[in-house]
């Protein structure tokens, strides 16, 4: 940690959120290999609840005389990083077009980000290629920090005030807890600033640690300041709020949120939905009143809570509304909507109580986090069961599977066969990407172990195009085809293997073995 005492100013303004820029713009796609966290907001389920809520807010829009059924609805993910979060949802959302007979409505699903070699790792993704070539799908390199409008990559057209006929839908996950913040305290009536440092950065730090912002900067003081702070009407409305409401009490704000959602009103016309699950509170505002100022390190990046109760407070400020799931859980689920209250969106209201509330994204990861920190995650009925709610999500599957296999060879139960039948929706869920677990392999493991040679077979295949000729698939192939009396298959695939692990006796064995049985 790097300290300077020359000059104080506001946290948002200090060097510490160059510092997170650098890191992303320096580890690329690499950042999602185990250094920050997403499975949370990358999961089929969630992908499946937001395209419920998206849909529905479409069909609110097509009852208004606003719509134009000449143009697109463009869906816009902010910080879309890797890109698995974007696969998941423009695949459930066109399957939901299709199912409720929308399929003539036009959508493009714009994937942003404001590191220019993320955009590149997505136009050569395989998964994503089909919806490109479809026109369902574009690339534009947007800065949540700065930009102001959104120029496609593959269109060559520009969204602005001009372009855009219909309601923008923004989606924004795990994004909100990296933009600048400030700190507050509201003392004796009084509207204080957090000052820290202006030269604050972080050099090296553990993972997934918080650390309240007195540690990482001693000097970290609160000065007296007033109204009109930011000198914008809609943000300084937020904090008259809390200066009226909630004396004596600390709270982060979220300037950064802010500031886009301000550009982004402008581009819409303040015409916009706006979806986001991320770190956050809402809730129970009152306990969150002595907020110690901190933030949670992530290698050499870091996030902080959000306060989505602020971000709420502004879109009421501006005429709009918004939807915060009922219960606290580790990550938080919101809707907010700009231009239309959800009174006058009842399909997007009911939507929102149905999938981000009833069982919401945050409740997913409860179960996730049951599951995989439990030595025995259930009998295989349990197993499947969480694998339906889980909308047969990758992840899961990879961590259960030993279980599976164990449970299946000590089992007739029909559970076994509907496994069977679910390992092609696994395999439509993966997703390449740095770090992500060999899906296809362990389907194939899986396969194998069940007696489903052909079908193993095809998975390993698979596996191969993106993981290369590896010696433990080689033998597994190799496996795979004896029990088919293919020996020749067998033959050559275990010999590739010894090519890459010489002297190894079980390869030779079986070398030996499969000569013996072709004669």
């Amino acid at each position: 940690m790097r300290v300077s005492n020359k000059i104080k100013v506001p946290f948002a303004e200090c060097g510490i959120w160059e510092c997170q820029r650098n890191f992303y713009r320096q580890e690329k796609i690499e950042a999602w290999k185990n250094k920050v966290p997403f499975y949370a907001t990358s999961n089929p389920y969630i992908a499946h609840s937001y395209a419920q809520v998206i849909v529905r807010y479409i069909q609110d829009t097509i009852r208004q005389e606003t719509y134009d059924a000449k143009a697109p609805f463009y869906i816009a993910e902010l910080g879309a990083g890797s890109g698995l979060f974007s696969f998941y949802l423009l695949k459930s959302l066109l399957e939901l077009l299709g199912d409720l007979g929308l399929g003539a409505v036009k959508i493009v699903y714009v994937m942003t980000d404001f590191v220019e070699d993320n955009i590149t790792f997505w136009q050569t993704q395989p998964n994503l290629q089909s919806y490109v070539k479809q026109g369902y799908l574009d690339f534009a390199l947007y800065d949540a920090e700065r930009s102001t409008s959104i120029c496609l990559r593959n269109s060559k057209s520009k969204l602005t005030q001009d372009t855009l006929k219909n309601p923008l839908i923004v989606i924004a996950n795990y994004v909100f807890d990296s933009l600048r913040h400030d700190f507050f305290q509201i003392a004796d009536h009084k509207l204080q600033i957090g000052l820290v440092n202006e030269e604050l950065a972080v050099k090296t730090c553990g993972n997934n640690q918080s650390i309240y912002l007195k540690t990482l900067d001693p000097d970290f003081t609160y000065q007296d300041t007033a109204l009109p702070y930011y000198k914008t009407e809609s943000i300084d409305g937020v904090l008259s709020h809390f200066q009226t409401i909630y004396e004596g009490s600390q709270f982060n704000f979220p300037i950064g949120v802010f500031s886009l959602l301000e550009r982004l009103r402008h581009l819409t016309h303040d015409k916009m939905l706006l979806l986001v699950t991320d770190k956050g509170y809402a809730k129970h505002i009152e306990e969150y009143r002595f907020y110690q100022p901190e933030i949670t390190l992530h290698n050499e990046a870091f996030s902080i809570t959000v306060n989505l109760y602020a971000i709420g407070q502004y879109a009421k400020n501006c005429g709009g509304d918004y939807f915060f799931q009922e219960t606290v859980q580790g990550i938080t689920t919101a809707a907010f909507t700009f231009g239309n209250t959800l009174t006058q969106l009842v399909e997007t209201k009911t939507a929102a109580k149905s999938y981000l509330n009833t069982f919401g994204p945050g409740h997913l990861l409860n179960f996730y986090g049951h599951i995989t920190s439990s030595n025995n995650p259930g009998s295989l009925e349990t197993i499947l069961s969480y694998l339906h709610c889980a909308k047969w999500d990758v992840h899961i599957f990879s961590y259960c599977l030993p279980v599976i296999i164990k449970l299946c060879r000590q089992s007739s139960s029909l559970a076994i066969q509907d496994l069977i039948e679910g390992m092609a929706k696994i395999a439509d869920n993966f997703y390449y990407m740095p770090g992500m677990p060999n899906i296809l392999f362990k389907i194939a493991l899986f396969l194998q172990s069940m007696g489903q040679y052909e079908l193993a077979i095809q998975y390993y295949q698979q596996s191969q195009q993106y993981f290369g000729n590896l010696a433990s698939t080689l033998c597994n192939l190799g496996l795979c085809y004896s029990h088919l009396q293919n020996y020749d298959e067998a033959k050559s695939c275990f010999k590739k293997a010894a090519e890459q692990e010489q002297d190894n006796l079980l390869i030779d064995g079986w070398l030996d073995y499969l000569e013996s049985a072709a004669a």
